[in-house]
C-alpha cells in the first residue's frame, strides 16, 4: 500500500459496555497514526439496555458513529453487519471490554497489512492484574498457555488469533462472511478463512490489547467453554484434517511446560487443570443452541 492516503475503519460490536466503552474510545483516539488515518469508529450496539449508548456519546469526535441497534442479535451478525458498512483499506475488529496496553496498538496491528505481508493481523491479549483466586487462576492459566502458543506460532497460528483485537485487509474483509449460524469460534473461524483461501495471517505481540479475566468461576466456564467447542464447531465449515492439524500442540512441549509450572506453581495449576476438566466437560453437556453468547459480567469491569 504505497502512494495512497491509508485509511483504517474501526468497528467495535458492544453488548451492555457502559463500564468501559467510554475508555476504549478514548484510548482509539490517542492512539499514534503513522502512515494511515482513521477514517471512522463505528460502534454497534447489539440491543443494549445500560448506559452503552449514552456512554459512547459522551466522547466528542466526528470520527465516531453510533448504531443503536434495539433488539440483541448476537455478535456474528454485528460483525456481519460492520463489514457492510465499510469500504477502508483495513478494518481494526475490537471488542468493546478491552483497553489498548499504549498508544501504539494500532500501528504496530496494521504496520503488516500496510506493508502488504499479511491480510489477517491478530495483536497479543494480555490480561490485567488479579482481584480474585479465580482471576488470579486464570492469569496464570493464561500465561501458560500464551507461552506454549508463541512457541508454535509457524505451525498453530490458529490459537493467535485473537477474537479481542484484529485487523483485515480490504481484500480479505471484502470476501469475509460468518455463517450466522456459527455458535462460537467467529476468531478460528475467520483464521480458517484466511488461510484456506490463501491469504495470510501475521501475529504481532507487539500490538497488545488489556483485558479482564473473569473473577468467577461461572463467568470463567461461559468462555471457556465456547473455546472449547470452537474446534468442533470449525469441523462443519473446514477440512478436519486441516482442523486437526492446525490444533495440534507439540507433546514434548506441552509436557515440559506443565512440568516447569507445576514444580514453580503446584497449586495455581493443579486449581487450574481442576477447572479445564469442568470446562471440558461442560462443553459436551452446554450445547450453544443460537447466536447470543452468555455474557461474562465480571470481565467487563476493567
Amino acid at each position: 500500500m504505497k502512494n495512497k492516503e491509508i485509511t483504517v475503519s474501526i468497528g467495535i460490536p458492544a453488548y451492555n459496555e457502559e463500564v468501559n466503552i467510554k475508555n476504549l474510545l478514548l484510548s482509539l483516539l490517542a492512539q499514534k497514526l503513522i502512515g494511515f488515518k482513521i477514517k471512522e469508529i463505528i460502534i454497534l450496539s447489539d440491543g443494549s439496555d445500560d448506559k452503552t449508548i449514552s456512554s459512547a456519546k459522551s466522547v466528542d469526535s466526528n470520527l465516531i458513529k453510533i448504531i443503536d441497534r434495539k433488539i440483541r442479535r448476537g455478535k456474528i451478525i454485528c460483525q456481519n453487519e460492520i463489514l457492510k458498512l465499510i469500504n477502508s483499506d483495513v478494518l481494526v475488529l475490537l471488542d468493546a471490554d478491552v483497553i489498548p496496553a499504549n498508544d501504539m496498538l494500532l500501528q504496530n496491528l496494521v504496520k503488516p497489512i500496510l506493508e502488504d505481508k499479511a491480510d489477517l493481523v491478530s495483536g497479543k491479549i494480555k490480561p490485567l492484574p488479579s482481584s480474585t483466586w479465580i482471576e488470579n487462576t486464570i492469569n496464570f492459566s493464561a500465561r501458560i498457555k500464551n507461552d506454549i502458543f508463541e512457541k508454535v506460532a509457524d505451525v498453530n497460528s490458529v490459537y493467535l488469533c485473537h477474537g479481542r483485537v484484529r485487523a483485515f485487509s480490504r481484500e480479505l474483509y471484502k470476501k469475509l462472511i460468518w455463517p450466522t449460524n456459527i455458535k462460537s469460534g467467529e476468531d478460528a473461524y475467520s483464521y480458517f478463512f484466511c488461510i484456506t483461501r490463501g491469504f495470510i495471517f501475521s501475529y504481532q505481540k507487539r500490538a497488545i490489547i488489556l483485558y479482564r479475566s473473569p473473577n468467577t468461576l461461572n463467568d470463567h466456564t461461559k468462555q471457556s467453554v465456547r473455546f472449547i467447542q470452537s474446534k468442533r464447531q470449525m469441523k462443519n465449515y473446514f477440512n478436519n484434517e486441516d482442523v486437526n492439524k492446525a490444533y495440534q500442540i507439540n507433546k514434548g512441549l506441552f509436557l515440559r511446560n506443565i512440568l516447569y509450572n507445576f514444580v514453580s506453581h503446584p497449586i495455581l495449576l493443579s486449581l487450574y487443570l481442576m477447572i479445564y476438566t469442568l470446562s471440558t466437560l461442560l462443553s459436551f453437556v452446554k450445547q450453544q443452541n443460537n447466536q447470543l453468547w452468555e455474557i461474562s459480567i465480571s470481565s467487563k469491569k476493567l
